[in-house]
């Protein structure tokens, strides 16, 4: 008998899940993607990063960002909560500062998609795996010769002590 194709299940899911499981077991660190609208080609320009810089520094200060790379239609960062008893969730961070991004920047047809892309790193080779990425990535894309000549790319927080905690045994296991 052959199959039946409304007895097939489509695996996967359309959009991102929502939300972070907090978890004492492991670090939090996401690594985090958004695009910009229609992948608009406006993302990678200095007026771009430096007020991103200032809004990450100074407004949306709940999670904290690491390394961040600024591509043509979107961008890559690491980022950590500030303080997990805020308990701020992901998504409403992320329009926070689209929101302030937006009313600053002053370009109206710059505006970034809904939501966010975000993928909690669960240990170190995880995170290297990302960090390299991030920084290959113009690189593969053709924009850059090296990765190091790539100007779009900077760091807000260092964020080497929460990386650093995929090395250190959690709390419940030192007992």
């Amino acid at each position: 008998m052959p199959p039946n194709p409304r007895d097939e299940v489509e695996i996967g899911r359309t959009t991102p899940a929502k939300g972070v499981v907090l978890s004492s077991e492991m670090p939090l660190i996401l690594f985090c993607t958004i695009c910009a609208d229609q992948r608009g080609s406006w993302v990678a320009r200095r007026e771009v990063m430096e007020l991103l810089h200032d809004i990450w520094s100074n407004e949306a200060t709940a999670w904290l960002v690491g390394p961040y790379v600024l591509m043509p239609d979107h961008l890559h960062f690491l980022c950590v909560p500030k303080d997990l008893r805020q308990g701020i969730d992901i998504e409403k961070w992320t329009a926070f500062w689209k929101q302030r991004f937006s009313r600053r920047i002053g370009q109206p047809e710059w505006r970034w998609q809904r939501g966010i892309f975000h993928h909690r790193l669960r240990n170190d080779a995880q995170l290297q795996e990302k960090l390299e990425y991030m920084q290959e990535n113009p690189v593969v894309k053709n924009l850059a010769d090296k990765s190091n000549s790539w100007p779009w790319r900077g760091e807000v927080h260092d964020l080497h002590m929460a990386m650093n905690s995929f090395h250190q045994p959690s709390p419940s296991k030192q007992r």
